[in-house]
C-alpha cells in the first residue's frame, strides 16, 4: 500500500473532516530521511489546511528515542552553549509566565526533553508552586533543580493536577496527535491552561533552506502543524484557544550546518546567534514563524 493509499482519508484529520483533505506526492523541499525503526520517511501535505505528515508511521515511536541519543536532550552542548540557552530559557520563562498571566501550584511539563527549560521555569515561579517534569525515561535529565521527575509510565499520578500544563515541541513527534492530545488533557485540572508549542510547516526558511531545515527534524517529527490545523485539532477536543503567540526558536545554526553536510558545532552555533535578528526579520515580515505557540482552556461550563 502506497504512502498516498494510507493518507485516503486521514483517519487523524485535526480538522475531523477526513473526507476534505487532499494529500499529494511528498514535499520536493522536504527532505527523505532513514531513521530507526522506519524506511525512507517522507513528508506529505493537506492541500485543504496545510497539515503535515511523515511516512510511513511508526507504531512504537518511543524506539527513536532509546538512550536520549537524539538532539532533543541536547547532550552534546557545551559550557559554553549551555550557558547561553540558559540565558535564553530564563527570557522564556519569564515570558510564558507572563502569557499565562494566572499563578500556578502545580505546573506540569510533559516530554521535558533536557529538563533545562523545565528547570529555568521552576527558577522563575514564586516559593510553594510545584513543578513536575515527565518523559521516556525512569531516570530524570541531569540538573533539574526544584523539579520533580516523574516517567511516562507513572503520569497516572498527576491525573487532574495541573494548573499549568506545557507541551512544547512534543505533539508533533507522536502520529496520532488526538489520542495523544487526550494523554495531555488527562493531566489538566479543570480550569487549567494547556501551553502548547509546535514547529510551523509553513515557515518561510522550510522553503528557504529546503531539506537541510532543521525543524524538518525527520524521522522524529511524524507531523507538521500549520496554525488552522493545529487550532482546529484543538477545538475539536472541547478546547477554547485563548492566545495564539508567533515563536521564533532559533535554527539558523544547525540548517546552515546541514547544508554543508556537517552537525552542529561551536562555530555553526555561534554563527545561528549572529543570524538569529536576520531570522526574526524573515519571519516577521513573511508572518510565518518558525513555531507556533497556543494557550487554551476548557470553558468554564465544560
Amino acid at each position: 500500500m502506497s504512502a498516498l493509499e494510507t493518507l485516503s482519508p486521514y483517519a487523524q484529520c485535526p480538522m475531523d473532516s477526513p473526507s476534505s483533505c487532499r494529500f499529494g506526492e511528498p514535499l520536493p523541499y522536504a527532505p527523505q530521511t532513514e531513521g530507526k525503526g522506519v524506511g525512507a520517511a517522507r513528508v506529505h501535505q493537506c492541500a485543504t489546511c496545510g497539515h503535515g505528515v511523515t511516512r510511513p508511521p511508526i507504531p512504537d515511536v518511543s524506539v527513536l528515542y532509546e538512550g536520549r541519543e537524539t538532539q532533543d536532550y541536547q547532550n552534546v552542548d557545551g559550557r559554553f552553549a549551555h550557558f547561553i540557552k540558559t540565558i535564553v530559557f530564563d527570557r522564556q520563562a519569564q515570558e510564558l509566565l507572563r502569557q499565562i498571566a494566572r499563578p500556578s501550584k502545580i505546573l506540569v511539563d510533559f516530554a521535558c526533553g533536557s529538563g533545562l527549560l523545565t528547570s529555568r521555569i521552576a527558577a522563575t515561579l514564586p516559593a510553594g508552586s510545584k513543578v513536575f517534569a515527565l518523559d521516556f525515561f525512569d531516570e530524570p535529565p541531569r540538573d533539574m533543580p526544584r523539579v520533580e521527575y516523574r516517567s511516562f509510565a507513572r503520569m497516572s499520578e498527576l491525573a487532574a493536577s495541573a494548573d499549568v500544563l506545557l507541551c512544547f515541541h512534543a505533539l508533533e513527534h507522536d502520529d496520532d496527535p488526538s489520542a495523544f492530545l487526550d494523554r495531555l488533557l488527562a493531566l489538566l485540572a479543570p480550569e487549567g491552561a494547556l501551553v502548547i508549542e509546535v514547529p510551523n510547516v509553513s515557515c518561510a526558511w522550510a522553503k528557504i533552506f529546503g531539506k537541510h531545515w532543521d525543524n524538518w527534524y525527520l524521522p522524529f517529527h511524524r507531523i507538521h502543524f500549520s496554525r488552522r490545523s493545529l487550532r482546529g485539532l484543538l477545538e475539536r477536543r472541547g478546547l477554547k484557544v485563548e492566545q495564539e503567540a508567533d515563536i521564533c526558536i532559533p535554527s539558523m545554526g544547525r540548517s546552515v550546518a546541514r547544508a554543508f553536510g556537517h552537525s552542529q558545532t561551536l562555530p555553526f552555533f555561534l554563527l545561528g546567534v549572529a543570524l538569529h535578528p536576520l531570522q526574526w526579520a524573515v519571519e516577521r515580515l513573511t508572518r510565518q514563524p518558525t513555531a507556533l505557540r497556543v494557550i487554551a482552556r476548557r470553558p468554564e461550563d465544560a
